[in-house]
C-alpha cells in the first residue's frame, strides 16, 4: 500500500490556474474574480507556487456562484495536460509505465491536492482511493468543497492518463457523495460504472491496463524532476518539532559516540545553557530524548535478525555490551536477546513480557 503524507494547508497555483482560467473562459473578468477569492493572477505564474487554501475554496465557491455550472469541478479535471501539471506533469512523462505513472500521481500528489491518495494494490486491480486530509470533513454531501476537489482530481488523474492510453477507462469509481443532478458529466468523463453513496472514494484500474511500456521516457531527466519534487514536498511538510530536531541530531550521531549536549547545542546553533532551559520549557532532558532514541533504534535493530546482538552496542553509541544490556532491560524489563526471540516467536498469549509496549 502507498500512501502519501499529507501537506500543510496550501494549494498548488498549478490547479488554481485552471480554475482562475475555466473563470475567465466564462467571461469573467480577473479584477472580479480576484476581489471575490483573494487569489491574484499573478500568483499562478509560478508553476512550483502556492496559494493558501481558504483563497482556493473562495476560488471555487465564485466559480459556482458566477458560472452556475454545477459540473464545474469535473470540466476543470477534464481540462487537464501532463505539459501544464508543473512538475508531476514532467515526472508523468518521463514514466515507463502506467503502473509507474500511478505510484509516480501519489508519491506526488500532495504537489496538487491536499487530499490524501492511497493506492493499494490486489491481483487483479489497482485501487486508488481519495481520503480528506480533515478527518472531520467526512460528510460530502454537507462539505461540498470536498467533493468538488473530489471531482477534479479524480478527472484529472483519468484525463491525464488517456493522454498516454486513450481508450483507458477505470474498471468502476465510487463516490461517498449522493447521486448528482449532472450524473450525464460523469459518465462523459469517466466512461465506467459508477457507484454514489459509498463508503469511500476510489478508482478501480485493471492491473493488465496499466503495464503496457513505451519507449518516450528517458530515465535522467526523471532523476531531475524527482530530485526538484521532493525538495518541493519538504518544504510543504510541517517544520520539525524542537525534540524531533534533537531526535534526529541524536540518530545521526549515535554510531559515532559524539552525542552529548554541547554537540547538539553547537548544532542548533545554541548555547548548553540555552539548550538546557528549552527542554526544561518542554518538561523534558537531553538523557530522557536520547534514551527514547536509543530504544527506538534497538527495536529497529533487534527485530532485524541482520543485525549481530554483540554489535548493536555500538551503533547506539554504547562503549560496553553490558551497559546496552542494563539499559534495556531498565527500559523494557527484559534483555535484548530475549526481545529478539519473542519478536520472531511470539510466547502464548497471557504472558505478560509479550506486552504491546515491548515488542512495538
Amino acid at each position: 500500500m502507498t500512501l502519501n503524507q499529507g501537506t500543510s494547508r496550501t494549494y498548488s497555483s498549478v490547479v488554481a490556474g485552471k480554475w482562475f482560467g475555466k473563470l475567465m473562459e466564462g467571461g469573467i473578468p480577473p479584477k472580479t474574480i480576484e476581489n471575490r477569492s483573494h487569489v491574484r493572477l499573478e500568483q499562478l505564474e509560478n508553476v512550483d507556487g502556492r496559494i493558501p487554501l481558504p483563497d482556493f475554496q473562495r476560488l471555487i465557491q465564485c466559480s459556482y456562484d458566477l458560472l452556475e455550472d454545477e459540473a464545474m469541478a469535473l470540466r476543470v479535471g477534464a481540462a487537464a495536460n501532463p505539459n501544464e501539471m508543473g512538475i508531476l506533469g514532467y515526472i508523468l512523462l518521463n514514466c515507463r509505465t502506467l503502473v509507474e505513472m500511478l505510484h509516480a500521481t501519489v508519491q506526488y500528489s500532495p504537489l496538487l491536492t491536499d487530499l490524501r491518495m492511497q493506492l493499494t494494490e490486489k491481483r487483479k486491480h489497482f485501487e486508488l482511493e481519495l481520503l480528506s486530509s480533515n478527518p472531520d470533513a467526512c460528510d460530502l454531501d454537507h462539505n461540498p468543497l470536498i467533493r468538488y476537489r473530489v471531482e477534479s482530481t479524480f478527472a484529472w488523474t483519468v484525463t491525464i492518463f488517456r493522454c498516454f492510453k486513450r481508450e483507458l477507462r477505470p474498471d468502476t469509481v465510487f463516490f461517498k457523495h449522493s447521486r448528482p443532478g449532472y450524473e450525464k458529466a460523469y459518465r462523459h468523463v469517466f466512461q465506467t460504472s459508477l457507484h454514489f453513496n459509498q463508503p469511500t472514494n476510489k478508482m478501480l484500474f485493471f492491473r493488465k491496463d496499466l503495464e503496457e511500456r513505451w519507449n518516450h521516457s528517458n530515465p535522467y531527466l526523471l532523476k531531475l524532476y524527482r530530485q526538484h519534487a521532493e525538495k518541493l514536498l519538504a518544504a510543504l511538510r510541517p517544520p520539525k518539532s524542537f525534540e524531533q530536531r534533537i531526535e534526529t541530531i541524536i540518530s545521526g550521531n549515535l554510531a559515532r559516540n559524539v552525542v552529548n549536549l554541547d554537540m547538539v547545542a553547537d548544532q542548533l546553533q545554541v548555547n548548553r545553557w540555552k539548550l538546557a532551559r528549552l527542554l526544561r520549557e518542554h518538561q523534558t532532558s537531553f538523557q530522557e530524548i536520547q534514551d527514547g532514541v536509543r530504544l527506538n533504534l534497538a527495536r529497529m535493530y533487534l527485530k532485524d535478525t541482520a543485525f549481530q546482538i554483540g554489535d548493536i552496542h555500538e551503533l547506539l553509541g554504547y562503549s560496553e555490551a553490558s551497559a546496552f544490556t542494563r539499559a534495556f532491560k531498565r527500559w523494557t524489563g527484559i534483555s535484548p536477546r530475549d526481545f529478539r526471540q519473542q519478536f520472531h516467536h511470539p510466547p502464548a498469549t497471557g504472558n505478560p513480557l509479550a506486552s504491546d509496549h515491548i515488542l512495538t
